[in-house]
């Protein structure tokens, strides 16, 4: 129908994706099992290009071809070390290097585009838009982060300070800067898909307009034809930091919200479990009553204990069982200690074969309940029941 109708742009592809999830479980609005868009932009209305920080983390993990998990660690680890420690890092460097070397303008240099530096920007360049036009965003995404690192890489490796300290009106500083600028302003176009927020600031930066409806098209292909991003004698500003790292030794405020986040669903699975009751241990295979009848459980009183050596969870018991005492090694140490347990009743499963552990022989066994959590209790008789009897 819209096809004739005419006038309308019409679907190419319909990709599909699969689902993401959030912290390990499906996402929940009824539970709060999810990321609240009004309320991430309320709790983190102090956080540098939020907005950006959640696309791109969004983006880095789409289900494209599987299930994926969106989680908080991930989230601080995009931002850290894709966000701030390499895109923000290198566009700042230039920004920093071009104000201290050349008073903030462009400088001018001749054949900058035969450089091999520019020639695998524009294969990436390249790559980036074959796989956009794939919807391959999640990879796109990431060779954004090559294209940054590959800029990074070529400023490292030229260090333009080190050859200042000895020839400050050396060539090569101006060709290392402004092929570093071209790359930012490279940056400042291919950013906007993925972070918009950003790429207005980089071009800003750059001194350079918006990116409008069309000029995606129009600045890559010139940039292909070999035209500079940023012509000789442009002026960039001053020094802007992109993204504030959230791991900051000085700086724990961006920490703390991501923190407060987890708290968030830490109590949502404590009132689950709450309100879920016990995690009851599953019953185990039915038996027959013959089978329980051969179990000669009895009634006893600890009347000695003493811990075990070199071990933290044994006690040695000595159990009165009215007709003869019996030493007992049980695991509870961990949670009774042997003066608080002399003269508790219990219940011994007195007919269990003798064994060995740490060179102590074992006649028996004391009957202890055990929560979900691990925690083991005595299961007694009534009080002052006498010792020796049969528990049926």
């Amino acid at each position: 129908m819209l096809k004739a109708h005419g006038g309308y742009q019409l679907p190419v592809n319909v990709p599909a994706n699969q689902f993401l999830n959030f912290e390990g479980r499906k996402f929940s609005k009824s539970k709060g099992w999810g990321i609240e868009q009004h309320q991430y932009l309320e709790d983190f209305a102090d956080f540098p290009n939020k907005e950006d920080a959640l696309r791109y983390a969004l983006l880095r993990n789409l289900p494209e071809n599987r299930d994926s998990d969106f989680r908080w660690d991930d989230f601080v680890e995009y931002h850290d070390k894709e966000l701030a420690d390499n895109l923000g890092n290198f566009i700042n460097r230039v920004i920093v290097l071009t104000n201290k070397y050349f008073g903030g303008e462009v400088p001018a240099v001749n054949d900058w585009a035969t450089l091999p530096t520019w020639g695998e920007a524009q294969q990436l360049t390249q790559r980036l838009q074959r796989e956009l036009e794939r919807f391959s965003f999640k990879a796109a995404a990431s060779t954004l982060m090559e294209l940054s690192s590959l800029g990074n890489t070529y400023l490292q490796d030229v260090s333009p300070w080190k050859i200042y300290k000895t020839e400050p009106e050396s060539p090569a500083i101006a060709e290392c800067m402004f092929l570093s600028l071209q790359i930012v302003g490279l940056l400042s176009v291919l950013t906007h898909p993925f972070i918009p927020f950003t790429s207005v600031k980089i071009r800003r930066l750059l001194g350079l307009p918006e990116v409008q409806a069309g000029d995606w098209q129009r600045l890559l292909e010139a940039f292909a034809a070999g035209s500079a991003l940023l012509g000789a004698g442009g002026r960039v500003g001053e020094p802007e930091l992109l993204f504030a790292k959230i791991y900051d030794r000085k700086d724990h405020r961006r920490l703390d919200l991501i923190n407060a986040e987890k708290e968030k669903l830490a109590r949502i699975l404590e009132e689950e479990a709450a309100a879920a009751g016990p995690d009851y241990a599953a019953l185990k295979d039915e038996i027959n009553y013959e089978d329980f009848t051969k179990l000669d459980i009895r009634t006893g009183t600890i009347v000695a204990a003493e811990k075990v050596k070199k071990t933290d969870k044994l006690l040695q018991l000595r159990v009165d069982l009215g007709f003869e005492q019996r030493t007992v090694v049980s695991g509870i140490a961990q949670y009774y200690q042997p003066e608080a347990i002399i003269g508790r009743e219990v219940l011994v499963l007195a007919n269990l074969a003798p064994r060995k552990l740490r060179g102590i022989e074992s006649q028996g066994m004391i009957l202890m309940a055990e929560d979900a959590e691990g925690k083991l209790s005595f299961v007694s008789p009534q009080k002052d029941w006498p010792n020796g009897f049969a528990v049926s």
